[in-house]
């Protein structure tokens, strides 16, 4: 969507996935007042109360599930590290982290496809569909990892070898190399 005009402060009964595409806003988040820009990623908890104010030219995407969206989805994704750091709520009732550049068009280019998939209702694509969303989860869960995660702390260079392995998983990778 691309807006305009400001979305007062509201509340949710379901998780708020936000991709910012491009344009500016201002993002009331809970107690947090924060500039938006493009290839920021917000993730809503159910009952956390955010609005946006002067949005120009603020093209986003909102995605709404369910709050058991990783039980919900139909893949088990619990070896993801990140994901359940995101998407189960705990004392943080949103979590926010911004996109590079190459994430960025990668999130673009498998909303596209969500998107087609969802016009197209048909229930061969419904499989589809949730494939790309936990396409689309495990980059949100990466790029998380890769901002939050001290990379001198345990899971910070365990997540490092894990990203590593899943980006050269075609070659012949060593104990010692990892």
């Amino acid at each position: 969507a691309l807006l305009n005009h400001n979305i007062g402060i509201h509340l949710h009964s379901c998780i708020e996935i936000i991709i910012v595409f491009g344009g500016k806003a201002t993002h009331f988040i809970g107690d947090e007042v924060t500039a938006v820009s493009k290839g920021d990623v917000f993730v809503i908890h159910p009952g956390c109360g955010h609005g946006f104010e002067d949005c120009h030219d603020f093209d986003h995407v909102t995605i709404s599930c369910s709050p058991q969206i990783l039980d919900c989805l139909g893949i088990n994704l619990s070896f993801i590290v990140g994901i359940r750091e995101i998407f189960t709520p705990g004392k943080e009732r949103f979590i926010s982290f911004l996109l590079n550049r190459s994430e960025l068009t990668d999130a673009q280019k498998i909303f596209s496809v969500m998107e087609k998939a969802y016009q197209i209702n048909r229930s061969e694509e419904k499989g589809n569909l949730r494939s790309y969303f936990a396409m689309l989860l495990c980059l949100f869960a990466q790029a998380y990892l890769l901002r939050h995660i001290s990379s001198q702390s345990t899971m910070g260079r365990i997540s490092k070898v894990l990203i590593y392995m899943n980006e050269h998983f075609k070659q012949d990778l060593s104990l010692p190399q990892l």
